[in-house]
């Protein structure tokens, strides 16, 4: 009798085992045939980018392609907008949007792995009571010297996993005497878990400051607030 019920017990397990490889094997296939034709469906897939980033999108050009066994969507030339489509945050040159494919079957729905985004030029001040202000060329309406957030900083900060590729900053700290300075060719990775900001980034220094500075940072709290601390990690 109990060999019986660890025969049939089995056999459910190795049909369900390989009716989920199946379904995989078939969803991979036709996710594959569709990627050389995905430029066709540009308003479907700038509506599901405007829903990812929680915020209207308007992009120029979309491709993709598979790399290993990650499906992997390509954006040019990208505008985003205030959540109320009023006025622009900010100008993306390129995006790329890595899409997690096991997630993804489970959850029946196309889930992003991360975002990474190339060519955004940022404005990073710290105020006086230690808060950051983050905001874009773009962003003509944004005052660093205001208390308020800029839309960028908020829609930044929002992402779980975001990329910053190739950009250009321009820090200033208002504690300092120190003139405005500039960074270029910038790598940040940001991951934010509700109040946790754990921060990587790669910097080519100005040449009488150096070669190059990496850093790592673990942040606790709103960095857009005085409330925050952070623990410098390398």
């Amino acid at each position: 009798m109990l060999n019986r019920i660890l025969t049939g017990l089995y056999h459910f397990f190795w049909y369900a085992f390989a009716f989920i490889i199946l379904s995989a094997a078939v969803l991979v296939t036709v996710v594959r045939l569709a990627l050389p034709e995905i430029g066709s469906y540009n308003n479907e897939i700038q509506s599901w980018v405007s829903t990812q980033m929680e915020h209207p999108v308007v992009i120029e050009g979309i491709s993709a392609e598979w790399q290993g066994w990650t499906p992997n969507l390509y954006l040019e030339n990208i505008d985003l907008y205030t959540k109320d489509n009023s006025s622009l945050i900010t100008k993306l040159d390129s995006a790329h949007i890595g899409i997690d494919l096991l997630t993804s079957i489970r959850a029946r729905e196309i889930i992003p792995n991360y975002l990474s985004v190339s060519g955004l030029d940022l404005n990073i001040s710290r105020r006086n009571d230690g808060s950051l202000s983050i905001s874009s060329d773009n962003d003509a309406s944004f005052n660093t010297d205001s208390t308020k957030s800029s839309a960028l900083s908020g829609w930044l900060l929002k992402q779980k996993h975001i990329i910053l590729e190739k950009a250009s900053v321009a820090w200033h700290d208002q504690k300092s005497p120190n003139k405005e300075t500039q960074f270029s060719d910038v790598k940040i990775q940001l991951k934010t878990d509700n109040q946790r900001l754990q921060i990587e980034a790669e910097v080519s220094l100005p040449e009488q400051l150096g070669q190059s500075l990496s850093v790592k940072m673990d942040v606790n709290g709103n960095i857009l607030t005085p409330e925050w601390e952070w623990l410098y990690l390398c």
